[in-house]
C-alpha cells in the first residue's frame, strides 16, 4: 500500500525475525500461559484459541503438547476446584463447565468419579437421594 516492493517487504520481515522481533512459537507460548494460568483452559480450547490468533496448526499443537505433557488431570483439577468454590455442587453443570474450558470427556468422566468417591457419604452434595 506504501509502494513497497515484495522484495522490500520479506527482508524487512527477515530482518525482524532475525532480531527477534517477529517469533510465532514464543508468542503462542506466551498467550498459552497466560490462557492456562489464567482461564484454566484445557487442550482444545487451548488450540482452538491459538488457531483463531493466528497460529499455524504446527505451531499450535506444539504449544498444547508443551503444556499438556504430563497429561490434563492437574489443570482440569484446578479449574473444576475454581468452579467448586463459587458453584454448589451440581455434577452436569461441571461436566458442562469443563467441557467448555477444553477439556477431554475420558479425563472429566475420571474427575467427576473422582469428586464422588471423595465423597462417599454425603448423599446432598451429589444431589442424590439418601
Amino acid at each position: 500500500m506504501r509502494d513497497f516492493s515484495s522484495l522490500e517487504v520479506e527482508s524487512a520481515l527477515d530482518r525482524a525475525t532475525e532480531r527477534g522481533f517477529l517469533d510465532d512459537l514464543g508468542c503462542a507460548r506466551e498467550l498459552a500461559r497466560v490462557r492456562v494460568e489464567r482461564r484454566h483452559e484445557g487442550p482444545a480450547k487451548l488450540f482452538a484459541v491459538l488457531n483463531r490468533r493466528g497460529a499455524d496448526a504446527d505451531t499450535a499443537h506444539e504449544v498444547v503438547a508443551e503444556y499438556f505433557s504430563d497429561g490434563e488431570d492437574e489443570l482440569l483439577r484446578q479449574a473444576a476446584s475454581l468452579w467448586l468454590g463459587r458453584n454448589p455442587w451440581n455434577r452436569d453443570r461441571l461436566a458442562r463447565h469443563l467441557n467448555r474450558k477444553g477439556f477431554s470427556e475420558g479425563a472429566i468422566l475420571s474427575e467427576l468419579e473422582r469428586l464422588r468417591g471423595g465423597c462417599e457419604n454425603d448423599n446432598a452434595m451429589l444431589g442424590e437421594a439418601p
